[in-house]
């Protein structure tokens, strides 16, 4: 577990560009803008790289297996144009929103404005809205509604049906962060957790982030004085035992700048934050910053946004991080005689740059000699692979994973005939002098004889 850093005693990074959009002009052809019109018209927006238009739903669900709970949601999607009807041609990640203390959903609209157009599909359940909230059976909605809603995938009746690509985040503000820690520890299907200010809880979201190995992703602001992150925000995440997890704090932000004015939030902020340096559009247009190319490549595998993320959070001056994380090139070490990666959640084995068969195991026994690489996978499809290893066996010239007399009749026919099949020439050659010879042959017998006593 980390040391608890307080205000100030944080990295300070950044030095981070922008790249603007320069266009090439258009040449002075009379028929061109005619024909560039009609192509804009005729290709779907989503084939030229522009955002999406939000649909918009309410629906109740409900919890059977708690007394058909009634869970009001808000359910904003993708589509193309005006066609409210149905859902953008693709498959989008879902996001499940839970909301602060006393504040209403509409006070995220800056969220799903943002996040829908982009690509992904946001619920905002409204149940728990009043003065004495539960905040276990908050976290519950959130942690239902990711199950239900992504059931709706293969309803032809839903507008949701074949949109959706089964990976869930669930996100949250102030006591509906605290409350998506809690719906991320009661269900493993949960991909990833963002949440913003998070709250402590009852129960205590602290602990139940000692239950939670995915990826998450916190943000707090330095000038938060409603839910000070010395007590919230960052115990939080020192709990979480996850591989990948960053800590992101946005110097001058305060506890409300993550929604939208809400007169409940920042009546109780107007008392206790007053040195918030930043406006309310600078907070957030940070924290799309930092989530959008994280949720990105969590939940659809665009593998290139992970440096991207690395890159700001080493260079941004809005900023403070902790950062800890195992996705990498993995590295292989040699232990008696296995070839053993780094940790990851998949791996696959390659010979001379070829997949080896069945070889999907943390450590490997190789029996042919040549380079092997390991490509493994951390939390979604973005593959890494190794520097090459070159593996050999000294003495087992027929590559068939022991040393015996095989061996030395193999060696005698390369030195014999030039040529054997099977052969490993770095085997057979135990003096590594470059040459198969009689004083090779007379090493592999040896080499049999001792491990034979």
């Amino acid at each position: 577990m980390l040391p608890l850093p307080l205000k100030g005693q944080l990295t300070k990074t950044y030095q981070e560009e922008k790249t603007s959009m320069r266009f090439k002009k258009t040449p002075p052809f009379i028929y061109m803008p005619v024909l560039l019109l009609a192509f804009i018209l005729t290709v779907p927006s989503s084939l030229l790289g522009q955002p999406y238009s939000t649909g918009h739903f309410q629906h109740t669900f409900i919890d059977p297996e708690r007394d058909d709970r009634p869970i009001l949601t808000e359910v904003y999607y993708p589509i193309n144009g005006n066609d409210d009807k149905q859902i953008a041609e693709g498959s989008f990640p879902l996001l499940v929103f839970g909301h602060g203390f006393v504040m209403t959903w509409s006070a995220y609209e800056n969220l799903w404005a943002h996040f829908v157009p982009h690509g992904y599909i946001m619920a905002f359940p409204r149940t728990e809205s009043g003065f004495s909230p539960s905040h276990i059976d908050f976290g519950r909605d959130i942690a239902f509604l990711t199950g239900a809603i992504q059931a709706l995938h293969e309803d032809p009746a839903s507008v949701l049906f074949g949109g959706l690509n089964g990976r869930s985040a669930v996100m949250g503000h102030s006591m509906g962060g605290g409350a998506s820690v809690l719906a991320t520890a009661l269900n493993e299907n949960i991909d990833a957790l963002l949440a913003l200010a998070p709250a402590e809880t009852s129960p205590s979201a602290i602990a139940a982030a000692e239950n939670i190995g995915i990826p998450s992703l916190i943000f707090a602001g330095s000038s938060d004085d409603v839910t000070p992150e010395e007590t919230h925000q960052l115990p939080i995440y020192e709990a979480l035992v996850s591989d990948s997890k960053t800590y992101v704090r946005i110097l001058g932000g305060g506890h409300c700048y993550f929604a939208n004015y809400n007169f409940n939030c920042s009546f109780g902020e107007a008392g206790s934050s007053g040195n918030i340096t930043v406006t309310r559009e600078e907070q957030q247009e940070t924290t799309e910053d930092f989530a959008t190319p994280w949720l990105d490549y969590f939940l659809k595998d665009d593998c290139d946004e992970w440096l991207r993320l690395q890159d700001s959070l080493a260079t941004s001056p809005r900023i403070e991080s902790i950062h800890q994380s195992i996705i990498s090139d993995p590295q292989i070490t040699t232990e008696e005689e296995m070839l053993v990666s780094t940790p990851a959640n998949t791996y696959q084995w390659l010979l001379n740059g070829e997949p080896v068969e069945e070889a999907v195991n943390q450590s490997f026994y190789p029996i042919l000699c040549g380079h092997y690489q390991v490509k493994v996978t951390y939390h979604n499809l973005c593959a890494y692979v190794s520097e090459p290893t070159f593996f050999y066996r000294p003495g087992d010239a027929n590559t068939d994973g022991i040393v015996d007399v095989l061996d030395v009749l193999t060696s005698m026919e390369y030195f014999l005939y030039g040529e054997a099949d099977p052969f490993c020439f770095e085997n057979a050659d135990v003096d590594q002098n470059g040459i198969i010879d009689v004083l090779d042959m007379i090493a592999i017998v040896n080499i049999y004889m001792e491990r034979g006593q």
